[in-house]
């Protein structure tokens, strides 16, 4: 056996040589010609390095980049370094972290006090990132072979390596203090108040370090505004839609119907389209939704209401129409236009021959004083004849007598239309912002396109719209004289919920596009005609931008009107282009299936025939119905769930606006509250067949069902927040107790007085369950197959802040008009704000002292004191920049634009890089801390270094 395996090793080594020489051999047949290859690549390449290498500039590219690629191993450098110096590490990291929340301590969370401070301790930042690129390049450019060019990169990688770990220690420690700080700071009552005694002192105009912060902000911004302006340009895009097709846009996107009153004033396709002088149409006058049903349904005891209705105020003087830009007037204002001059010319044919008016000269042969007989005829130039001036004049009175009467009124109201478009849109400081100035151009394009007095007609409102926002702006910017503040704090709100929800898009990655309008929706205050508060959202080949209305008779109430109410009119435009409307191929699917089909099973609701007068047959299934009623309210139900959304009070702000308008319970006070309503009406007359409403529902939910579909979406974002789920219980409990008596909706028909629907309340409350999940858990193909819970706002972190801060405001308005501690307004969002006032109102008034108390307080005076408590809150938001209209991303420039234009490409991207100074100022502001903990870290490095020489240096001294 022994013999046998020593022939088998024997026979193994010989086997190995075989192998060996065998692959030697194969090496010389078949890889000779690659490895020469290979040689001669290799050679060549060192040749054109070594070639390279011959000038300073070669050499210094060589470095550089492979020096890049080194810094992976000089961050393992730099953490073996630290590793095995301890006490180097910790005290770093513990530099870091006391820098981190000594900044968060001692500076406002954000501000020009804090940019400052950042943008300060960022040279440390930047040295350490460029001292080893310069010595990289000094070394390199300097280096006599390429031994030194590797060592030059070394050098490079090991410093950039070092820097990258060091940074990333620092800036760690640094955000972990700055968190562990801000929580203290933000969690405690002592600790909010200092914080917005830091923010009162050096962010704000009420000290002389804080003005001086303030100015060197806004003269920066006006600075870069300015210069971004005039490097970017503003060219607009060729404007090629046909008026035909702009008009009958803007008719398909007026608004539809009377938005918070509920005053069913008119049908869907009528309310709202022009007739002569652009008056609205009004088929049912009265403003009070509830009188409009009790006439329709008779004398019907078991659901007729009793009571005096609330009565629109009525302004004495001149009429509506006398203030309509461009058309004729027929009030007082109208007499004053209808004057004509005592002296002067009438028009052509109607002076002759009318002696005896005033201003009218009757010439008589004799009255011309004759030329004396010896003055010599005067000559002049021989052009000046009575023939060519004859002839001119007939020119001029042919031109004159072209332009009608309508031609100059057309004109006058276009002008109205473009002055304030125009001045608004200026370099400086203007009102708007700078992403509007494309909705501007193309409000004037349209503009420039009316001829008639027809197609002003058609496009009038509209444009009369943006009018009196942009003139509004212009007011706004003169300050509290005018009264305008409240148009900057409502447009604030506007810009705040607009960048809010595109930011969310963005960090899901879904495109903007999904939002109708590009630009935040622009407020103006006026007289609605009792139609409440409405939106015209942008119309897409007309506007970028949505016009809201803010009725004049709540001017003042801004601190506890705007909370909710404003943010479901936001939702008009903003999220019902796209978003929460429900894709056509599943629209009818989810409703009849996923929601009332659902939704019936589940509450055991028997899908009966139900009577429905001007139905088709009389009757319908009680889940066509249904569906009939979804499709009908989509637009007003997903404003009402993008309103509670955004702000958690939008069902107590329907409650106490609903209130304010509908009828009180029958024997009540004069002054006593509405009752929400439990009924609503539908007929042909509102019959809007591309929205699915073939019955012609009022578009609104029932007041009681709207705040019962409130609380469901609090519930459905409320995270399982104990507070939110609370809130939402007594939304419930207010439509309840608020509303009318009864277990019955009734839907009106106003075709056939005396005829409605009846269905009880639990089964139609029954379905909101299902329609708010699914409007807000169904993947959409919009959203890139997320769903509209991905990017709607966190409502615990905004409920708890309107909570906290209602609850402040409610304390000050009971003890004075004042707020009574320091406010930092990086805490809080401006709608919050806004929402605040709403719930601050509730609470003072609920901890008020009863009347003929020593502490009771009017109840008029708390909604006073609120008001001045909130626009005092809101003054804190005016001077910011504009969180932006963050209008869409264009398309990135071509390289044959580049090509063909690289000077005006640079001059815009130049524009665009300093236009985002108060961006990266605000951001800078944020991360101070974090900023100066690497600082902090890099100074303590320094430290260390010196020292580490001073004691190489004496040891070379004891040698």
């Amino acid at each position: 056996m022994a013999e046998n395996g020593k022939e088998v090793k024997a026979v193994g080594k010989q086997d190995d040589h075989q192998d060996k020489d065998a692959s030697v051999k194969l090496l010389d047949d078949a890889q000779l010609t690659s490895l020469m290859a290979a040689d001669r690549n290799k050679s060549a390449a060192s040749s054109s390095l070594d070639g390279l290498a011959q000038y300073s500039l070669g050499r210094r590219a060589i470095a550089l980049a492979e020096g890049v690629t080194l810094i992976p191993h000089g961050v393992f450098n730099a953490a073996n370094y630290n590793f095995e110096h301890p006490l180097e590490f910790a005290g770093k990291a513990a530099t870091g972290l006391a820098f981190g929340v000594g900044l968060r301590v001692l500076l406002p969370k954000a501000g020009a006090a804090s940019a400052l401070v950042g943008t300060a301790m960022s040279y440390f930042m930047v040295r350490d990132a460029a001292r080893p690129l310069y010595e990289t390049w000094m070394d390199a450019g300097s280096a006599t072979s390429m031994a030194g060019v590797h060592q030059a990169a070394q050098k490079m990688g090991d410093g950039l390596g070092m820097f990258a770990f060091d940074s990333g220690v620092a800036i760690g420690t640094g955000a972990i203090g700055s968190m562990g700080a801000g929580a203290v700071l933000e969690g405690t009552k002592g600790g909010r108040a200092f914080e917005r005694w830091k923010d009162v002192q050096l962010n704000s105009d009420q000290t002389a370090i804080g003005r001086m912060f303030k100015w060197g902000e806004r003269t920066a911004d006006s600075a870069t505004d300015i210069v971004a302006q005039r490097l970017s340009g503003k060219v607009s895009p060729a404007d090629v839609t046909p008026l035909s097709e702009k008009l009958k846009l803007i008719q398909e996107n007026q608004p539809r119907h009377a938005v918070e009153t509920g005053a069913a004033e008119g049908s869907q396709a009528d309310l709202y389209r022009l007739d002569d002088a652009l008056k609205v149409k009004r088929r049912y006058k009265s403003p009070q939704f509830s009188e409009n049903i009790d006439t329709l349904l008779g004398d019907r005891a078991e659901i007729a209401s009793h009571g005096s209705a609330v009565k629109p105020i009525i302004i004495e003087g001149a009429g509506k129409a006398d203030l309509t830009p461009g058309l004729p007037n027929q009030g007082s204002l109208g007499a004053v236009r209808r004057m004509r001059f005592a002296e002067g010319p009438e028009s052509a044919g109607n002076s002759a021959g009318k002696a005896g008016k005033g201003g009218d000269v009757t010439v008589k042969p004799g009255d011309v004083t004759p030329k004396p007989a010896d003055a010599p005829a005067p000559k002049g130039p021989a052009e000046m004849t009575g023939d060519v001036v004859g002839r001119m004049a007939i020119d001029v009175r042919a031109k004159a007598g072209a332009v009608t009467k309508e031609d100059m009124m057309v004109a006058d109201a276009k002008e109205t239309i473009e002055a304030p478009l125009t001045s608004t849109m200026r370099s400086g400081k203007a009102p708007l912002d700078q992403g509007h100035f494309s909705n501007n151009q193309m409000l004037l394009d349209l503009t420039q396109q009316i001829k008639t007095a027809e197609d002003y007609k058609q496009a009038g409102m509209l444009l009369d719209h943006f009018r009196t926002a942009n003139s509004q702006l212009e007011l706004s910017v003169k300050g509290d004289s005018n009264g305008m503040n409240a148009i900057t704090d409502l447009n604030q709100y506007s810009r705040s919920i607009h960048s809010r929800l595109l930011g969310n898009l963005d960090k899901n990655g879904i495109p903007r596009s999904v939002v109708r309008g590009s630009n935040s929706p622009l407020f103006s205050i006026r007289d609605s005609d009792g139609a409440g508060p409405y939106t015209i959202p942008a119309i897409p080949k007309v506007t970028d931008a949505a016009v809201v209305t803010y009725p004049r008779e709540y001017q003042g109430l801004e601190g506890v009107h705007t909370a909710g109410v404003y943010a479901h009119e936001l939702g008009h435009d903003l999220i019902y282009g796209d978003l929460l409307r429900l894709p056509a191929n599943l629209r009818d699917k989810v409703l009849t299936d996923n929601i009332v089909g659902a939704a019936m099973k589940k509450a055991g609701i028997a899908d009966t025939d139900i009577p429905v007068p001007g139905s088709p047959k009389g009757t319908m299934k009680k889940s066509e119905f249904f569906v009939q009623l979804l499709k009908a309210e989509a637009n007003e139900n997903t404003a009402d769930m993008f309103g509670t959304s955004i702000d958690p009070n939008t069902g107590l702000s329907l409650a106490t606006l609903l209130a304010s308008l509908r009828k009180a319970a029958p024997g009540s006070a004069k002054d006593a509250p509405g009752l929400l309503e439990t009924r609503s009406m539908y007929g042909h007359e509102m019959v809007d067949a591309d929205m699915g409403n073939h019955l012609g529902i009022e578009p609104h939910g029932i007041d009681r069902w709207r705040l019962k579909l409130a609380a469901e979406t609090l519930r459905e974002l409320s995270q399982g927040d104990k507070g939110v789920h609370e809130y939402a219980a007594g939304l419930d409990k207010l439509a309840d107790t608020m509303s009318r008596p009864g277990s019955q909706y009734v839907w009106a028909s106003m075709d056939q007085k005396g005829q409605f629907v009846s269905i009880p309340m639990k089964e139609w409350d029954a379905i909101i369950p299902a329609l708010v999940k699914a409007q807000f858990e169904t993947p959409l193909d919009a959203l890139n197959g997320k769903t509209l819970k991905h990017v709607a706002p966190s409502m615990p972190d905004t409920f708890r802040r309107v909570d906290r801060l209602s609850g402040e405001i409610a304390d000050s308005a009971l003890k004075g008009d004042k707020f009574a501690l320091p406010f930092q307004k990086e805490g809080y969002r401006v709608e919050e704000v806004f929402s605040s006032g709403l719930s601050a109102w509730m609470k003072a008034v609920a901890k008020n002292a009863p009347e003929g108390q020593a502490s009771h307080v009017p109840p008029e005076v708390i909604l006073d004191r609120i008001n001045a408590i909130s626009e005092g809150l809101r003054a804190y938001y005016r001077s910011d920049v504009p969180e932006a209209s963050l209008a869409a991303p264009k398309a990135p420039v071509s390289l044959s634009d580049v090509a063909l234009k690289p000077l005006s490409s640079l001059s815009v991207a130049t524009g665009k890089v300093i236009a985002a100074q108060p961006r990266l100022r605000e951001t800078i502001a944020r991360h101070a801390p974090q900023i100066a903990a690497y600082a902090g870290s890099s100074l303590m490095q320094d430290l260390l270094d010196q020292k580490r020489l001073q004691d190489q240096m004496l040891k070379g001294t004891d040698k």
